[in-house]
């Protein structure tokens, strides 16, 4: 009876002693493809002279290391506005320099058949507003 007894206050002792155990917290959450957006501290647009329309987006940041690289880009449009999706990679077993690395990179978007107008890039929350003033549509056959 008396073991009994030594071992439930045994038990009792560490359940309250595990409650008392400092919790370690959850790392954020990633976006929902998995992966990192890199930061993004400007974008410029360049209209270029060209037939048919060319634009493309320069975009400078800085990263977190030096191992840290600009990863997959993806754009896609959504009316006048543009979203484009600069992701970070960096591989789990390298050993890197924790100083900030600056990275540009150039984004040529896809305005085949897009008529003049006002547009809108957001590059990973970044925006800038550029207007197309020659159509890129192709001539209508009569």
């Amino acid at each position: 009876m008396k073991n009994r007894l030594w071992l439930t206050w045994m038990l009792v002792g560490m359940l309250v002693l595990s409650a008392c155990a400092p919790q370690t917290p959850a790392p954020p959450a990633a976006p929902p493809n998995g992966e990192m957006l890199a930061p993004v501290e400007s974008i410029e647009v360049l209209l270029l002279e060209s037939t048919p329309a060319q634009v493309n987006v320069i975009v400078e940041g800085m990263m977190p290391d030096a191992c840290t690289k600009a990863g997959p880009i993806t754009q896609r449009r959504e009316g006048e506005v543009f979203f484009v999706e600069i992701a970070m990679t960096r591989s789990d077993d390298e050993v890197c320099a924790q100083v900030l690395t600056p990275y540009e990179e150039a984004v040529s978007l896809d305005v085949e058949e897009l008529p003049v107008g006002t547009y809108t890039v957001d590059v990973n929350g970044t925006r800038e507003v550029f207007t197309l003033t020659t159509d890129d549509l192709p001539p209508i056959e009569e």
